[in-house]
């Protein structure tokens, strides 16, 4: 889990991450992408060792369907968080996980 919590917080489609990377020169994110890949790659070793093949390709498809699912969700939060509200009204703690 912890490291499907790493592919998922550096993945490209990130908002804040995408946000942040615009500003930055072009290795950057050439490395990150470059790292998450080695821990997708790691984590689909794992996974296939501990449950096969086949059920690995099945649990695959549910992460990233879920990923996709989160970052849809995270998107339209900020959207409508961020858009409607002033920021600095928000919880620290919102503010934080936003």
């Amino acid at each position: 889990m912890q490291v499907a919590l790493v592919v998922f917080i550096f993945s490209k489609n990130s908002t804040k991450l995408t946000q942040a990377n615009e500003s930055l020169d072009n290795t950057i994110p050439q490395r990150l992408h470059r790292t998450q890949n080695k821990f997708v790659e790691n984590l689909w070793k794992f996974i296939e060792k501990l449950y096969g093949y086949t059920k690995c390709i099945s649990i695959f498809t549910t992460l990233i369907s879920k990923f996709l699912l989160i970052q849809e969700i995270m998107s339209d939060i900020e959207q409508e968080v961020f858009c409607k509200l002033d920021k600095n009204q928000l919880p620290l703690i919102l503010r934080s996980i936003m």
